[in-house]
């Protein structure tokens, strides 16, 4: 919530879906943290964030210029970080691996470029590099790829181009479930359709996601 500190574990994201799925639960937002920009911690999720995330007293997040991101690589930044940094719409960032003021992996490759600039808050949201969820999924995949052999790559791709007639079509729901594999999430906010869901739902949370 504060942007402050390391997460001590992850949540697998077919726990949080599981969970998200509970009933009792009106919506959920999920965050994935560890990444920053020149001191400001970057902040994946997803646009659940811009519907129901409130403050001071059940205010909403308004955009002071722009839009909400859309694409994986798309970025909205907290008021803050646009008056410390200079930055205005159109800009494209590098983010680094790390949460720390001094960044020693930066993903030079994978920029994303601001879409959109919030309406100054108060609130931990001002010094936060808003992302979507898919676009922290793609920059992670490309820094934990192994180093690429042309030769090795080349003949992958004249395999799948041969096979490719093979899988033209595809089922939506395993199209999404592959997008998703392996993902991992920091941590996720939780609305209740009523307060006396309260305790089911904690005791839902303690005992974990259903097992088959």
């Amino acid at each position: 919530m504060f942007r402050i500190g390391d997460a001590t574990k992850n949540i697998r994201w077919d726990t949080y879906r599981d969970l998200a799925a509970r009933p009792g639960i009106a919506w959920t937002i999920p965050l994935s943290l560890g990444d920053s920009h020149r001191g400001f911690r970057v902040l994946g999720t997803t646009q659940e964030y811009f519907e129901h995330l409130r403050f001071a007293g059940g205010r909403r997040l308004e955009l002071a210029f722009g839009r909400r991101f859309e694409a994986p690589g798309e970025t909205v930044l907290g008021a803050s970080v646009a008056a410390v940094l200079g930055y205005e719409l159109g800009r494209d960032i590098i983010v680094a691996h790390g949460s720390g003021e001094v960044a020693f992996s930066l993903h030079r490759d994978q920029p994303f470029r601001v879409v959109g600039i919030l309406a100054p808050t108060g609130t931990p949201a001002d010094r936060t590099i808003h992302v979507t969820l898919e676009g922290l999924d793609a920059l992670h995949a490309e820094a934990n790829a192994p180093a690429r052999d042309p030769l090795a790559s080349a003949r992958q791709g004249a395999r799948r181009h041969a096979e490719s007639h093979v899988h033209e079509e595809r089922d939506e729901h395993d199209e999404h479930a592959s997008e998703s594999a392996g993902r991992e999430i920091t941590a996720f906010l939780v609305g209740l359709e009523s307060r006396r869901a309260a305790l089911s739902v904690t005791r839902c949370v303690a005992r974990g996601p259903e097992r088959p």
